[in-house]
């Protein structure tokens, strides 16, 4: 299993215990609307296949201080890498995908 941290993040593997969180924080369409390959509206067969996908580069954010799973980020390898993240609507605006976007590419 991968870990990175930061000050207030741990980002690490995305697993099969991690099915229900995706799903949840999915299923809130101002969270899809905001991504560009998540269907809306989201069901957990979905985030199965996600992931049994087994994406390499692709990290469940948590907080540190409780171990909340706030959202997802990664690289997608193509042609180019292409980087992505999602956050649960609650989690917007405290700098936790600046934080998580930081730590994955240095």
């Amino acid at each position: 299993m991968c870990l990175l941290e930061t000050n207030r993040l741990i980002l690490r593997t995305l697993g099969p215990k991690d099915i229900q969180s995706v799903t949840a924080w999915l299923s809130d369409y101002d969270v899809t609307r905001m991504t560009s390959r998540v269907p809306h509206p989201y069901v957990e067969d979905y985030a199965e296949a996600f992931v049994a996908a087994g994406e390499h580069h692709l990290f469940v954010i948590t907080r540190k201080a409780d171990g909340v799973f706030i959202g997802l980020t990664g690289l997608h390898a193509g042609d180019d890498y292409e980087f992505g993240y999602w956050l649960g609507k609650p989690f917007w605006g405290f700098g936790y995908a600046t934080e998580a976007a930081y730590r994955l590419v240095t």
